[in-house]
């Protein structure tokens, strides 16, 4: 008397669950990949918006700017023909914030979570060939502003944005032509 056996023997039912317990492992490990590069990519484009939101309005700012008494690296002090007449403006750069100051008005904050600058400039000025240009040099010589926003994403690293911007109000056309 034979009798056929029916269902699945000891091994079968371990070897299934291996070959499971494998293809979880896989299919976890890609979903764990996908949700951080999910966080990425949101923190990312987090930051850029903050950056570019920043740099349009410093770049606003510097657009109108009429004469300089400060440069520095982390700092600028100007007089700007934007709004009611000539005022005098601050911009500076602390350890975590960039704010603008306008006699007269409490400070108006323009980026907060900067990153390590470790002795990289926020601000550079440059003159038509590159050199850099200093107050004592005259503003029509001041060719475009070079600004540098490091922010700190959340993950501990930085991320660097450059912007040149073009001094409208120095009596000068002097488009900035990027280095190809």
């Amino acid at each position: 008397m034979n009798h056929k056996q029916h269902g699945f023997t000891l091994i079968e039912i371990i070897v299934s669950l291996l070959l499971v317990a494998i293809i979880t492992a896989f299919a976890g490990m890609g979903l764990v990949q996908t949700v951080e590069s999910y966080m990425f990519s949101r923190d990312t484009v987090t930051l850029t918006e903050k950056a570019q939101l920043a740099s349009t309005r410093i770049a606003l700012e510097l657009g109108f700017l009429e004469s300089i008494s400060r440069a520095a690296k982390n700092r600028l002090h100007y007089i700007s023909t934007r709004g009611d007449g000539d005022q005098e403006y601050r911009l500076i750069r602390t350890e975590s914030t960039i704010v603008l100051k306008e006699k007269g008005t409490p400070d108006r904050l323009l980026i907060d979570g900067l990153g390590d600058y470790s002795g990289k400039k926020f601000l550079s000025y440059k003159k038509e060939d590159e050199s850099n240009w200093v107050v004592s040099d005259s503003i029509n010589d001041l060719a475009f502003i070079e600004m540098t926003l490091i922010l700190a994403r959340p993950d501990g690293s930085d991320v660097e944005y450059v912007s040149l911007i073009d001094v409208r109000n120095n009596h000068r056309a002097n488009a900035v032509l990027p280095n190809l």
